[in-house]
């Protein structure tokens, strides 16, 4: 076990079961998406230590509890009720049988993911603490973290069997957009954008439409938007709905389809559907098929044929 998970951990992890001699279990994998390192871990009880990490790690329980202690702080996690950010230092943990997901977190997009998602583009320090060990709600506000997690476990576990697919689909954009709101979620509670005029909110709108217009064939996430528009994701939301009565990413999709079906009507036979599709930004050509079917009440390929 110890030598699997320094595949993730940059430091020395130990391992002590806790178990009758013979039982120790543990099942645990890993994976990489776009440089975000995740393990999950099923383990029977011990007692683990990990000397010179240098990496704040987000450890999820979804069955099981355990304690750990870092800076002479003891933090208690167990399912359904609270997580624990560590802060890279050296800690000790002892638990029972325990199903966990440990995240090892990357400090400077965190940060540029929390300044994205509340529209604030310079201050003066970080938004985010990782130097210090904090026990965190899994419930706060109304959000069940612990079900938000779970759900983008199961995602990565769908699509890890095609890594190439699983770096496109944005899962470590969500998974950083869901850290950031169960590390500092009262910073997400005030929205002070709406007191902006319609102009600058108008002119931050389009920044984000040209952004989309110019990356049609790529990946595009909230936090991208967010970005470049300077706006919260509330206001975002808000100025896309009272301007085109949609979300941001049904408006990408918009795009993306209506610029597919002029490539369709222009090419005659020289691209395939399939190309279009992906040079449209769609990954999965059924889906492609599906959206522009629902939008122009014809299939791609029907598109093509009558235009011949």
């Amino acid at each position: 076990m110890a030598d699997r998970l320094k595949i993730l951990a940059n430091g020395l992890p130990i391992f002590d079961s806790l178990a009758k001699p013979g039982e120790f279990m543990s099942l645990n994998s890993d994976i990489n998406i776009n440089g975000l390192a995740i393990g999950a871990l099923v383990n029977s009880p011990m007692r683990v230590a990990m000397r010179n990490g240098n990496t704040s790690m987000l450890i999820i329980p979804f069955s099981g509890s355990g304690l750990f202690s870092e800076y002479g702080e003891k933090i208690v996690i167990r399912a359904d009720n609270s997580a624990a950010l560590l802060a890279g230092g050296d800690f000790t943990g002892e638990s029972g049988l325990i199903s966990s997901m440990a995240i090892f977190i990357n400090s400077d997009r965190l940060e540029c993911t929390v300044r994205s998602m509340i529209g604030i583009k310079n201050t003066v320090s970080n938004l985010i603490d990782l130097d210090r060990p904090q026990e965190l709600a899994l419930q706060s506000g109304g959000i069940e973290f612990d079900r938000i997690f779970k759900k983008l476990a199961g995602l990565i576990d769908l699509l890890s069997i095609t890594p190439g697919l699983l770096n496109l689909s944005g899962i470590d954009d969500q998974i950083y957009r869901a850290m950031a709101m169960i590390l500092k979620p009262a910073l997400f509670s005030i929205d002070s954008d709406h007191k902006k005029s319609p102009a600058y909110s108008k002119n931050l709108l389009d920044r984000a439409c040209q952004y989309i217009k110019e990356h049609q064939n790529e990946l595009i996430t909230m936090t991208d938007l967010e970005r470049v528009s300077c706006m919260s994701g509330r206001n975002l939301q808000y100025a896309f709905q009272e301007t085109f009565a949609c979300t941001p990413m049904q408006w990408v999709r918009v795009q993306r389809l209506e610029t597919a079906r002029s490539m369709l009507i222009r090419t005659g036979s020289s691209l395939t559907v399939t190309t279009i599709a992906f040079l449209c930004g769609f990954n999965k050509p059924s889906a492609f098929s599906y959206y522009y079917n629902l939008r122009f009440g014809e299939l791609p390929s029907e598109t093509i044929v009558c235009r011949q």
